[in-house]
């Protein structure tokens, strides 16, 4: 079934949970404003799509709600239909200029990934329109339709962002899927970033591995890689919100002398900066068991993704699917 979402496009009831909705209010839901809460001009389309789920992930839903030129749904019935909302990952296809006589300026394939606060997935597929309102990029509307209460794989999300968003008979062929997900490193992975995103420094900074003095009868590494907490915290000063896209778990296991080890994740990570700006990078984490038997991170190494703004769906793809982390020499 094909569905027209306008305002709801995900965002809303239609795509992320019916679940839930009378057990929270828009009060309850927004207690927890960031500290950017004004509205700003992206040099591109898919930069502002990447701040509205930016916003939509911090539950600041005034600004969401402000990315819609002409909203044609309440404020209150918007902010309903994310309560059970944790985030949304875009991997958004290219731009596509509309042709004369449209009412918007052009449209922009997407695959929708969105994680439900009980851990559920859900991912949807279709096209945002896109508008302006003076040199300001604004979403128009949106037309998508559900995959799967499941994530499918490489081969179709790369058709599916191939989509002509002008062409009605342009329609990807019916989707397959990969592996489970969400698996235990992504898992590990995702609850690492929603402290970053909250700007719980603290809880983030334990979840690497913390090696213990001496001796080493548990195997805990015998160096410390995280860089001293007041560097790692001021290194976040100017972010407004991480992205995080993640491949497949390697469980590699455990090593002579490194019995903490778990495995390796690849990794694509959007930066969202305080002045409208992105940075955005791939690599891998190691993944080992912290001192309570919880997974946590062990170290990582990261290479800038090139992109003149935020990489699109293809990028990203090409990077999780194409790296191969034990060729990365990560210190472990």
């Amino acid at each position: 079934m094909h569905t027209k979402f306008g305002l709801s496009i995900l965002l809303a009831v239609s795509l992320l949970s019916l679940a839930a909705l009378h057990n929270a209010t828009p009060a309850q839901a927004q207690a927890a404003t960031p500290e950017v809460s004004t509205i700003q001009t992206f040099s591109t389309p898919a930069a502002m799509v990447f701040a509205y789920y930016s916003a939509v992930g911090l539950r600041n839903y005034p600004l969401a709600y402000a990315y819609w030129l002409t909203p044609s749904q309440t404020y209150t019935d918007f902010v309903n239909g994310y309560l059970t909302t944790e985030r949304v990952e875009p991997y958004l296809g290219n731009y596509q200029p509309a042709p004369v006589g449209a009412a918007e300026v052009g449209r922009i394939p997407a695959v929708l990934f969105g994680y439900h606060t009980d851990g559920s997935v859900v991912a949807y597929r279709g096209c945002f329109f896109i508008g302006q309102s003076g040199a300001a990029w604004r979403i128009v509307n949106a037309n998508f339709t559900l995959i799967a209460n499941a994530f499918p794989d490489a081969t179709t999300l790369y058709a599916y962002l191939a989509l002509d968003c002008y062409n009605a008979t342009s329609t990807p062929t019916p989707p397959t899927f990969g592996a489970g997900y969400p698996d235990r490193g992504q898992v590990a992975l995702a609850n690492y970033y929603r402290l970053i995103n909250a700007r719980d420094y603290t809880n983030a900074y334990a979840q690497w591995l913390q090696p213990i003095d001496g001796p080493k009868p548990n195997g805990a590494p015998a160096s410390d890689y995280r860089l001293p907490y007041a560097q790692f915290a001021a290194g976040y000063a100017d972010t407004v919100y991480v992205h995080t896209f993640l491949g497949t778990f390697n469980e590699s296991g455990a090593s002579a002398g490194h019995s903490y080890l778990d495995g390796f994740i690849p990794a694509v990570l959007i930066s969202q900066h305080t002045d409208g700006s992105y940075t955005a990078f791939s690599g891998c984490y190691v993944l080992g068991f912290l001192s309570a038997n919880t997974l946590g991170i062990v170290n990582g190494k990261f290479a800038p993704l090139p992109s003149t703004d935020v990489p699109n769906g293809n990028s990203i793809l090409n990077a999780l699917h194409n790296t191969d982390c034990t060729t990365l020499a990560i210190p472990m």
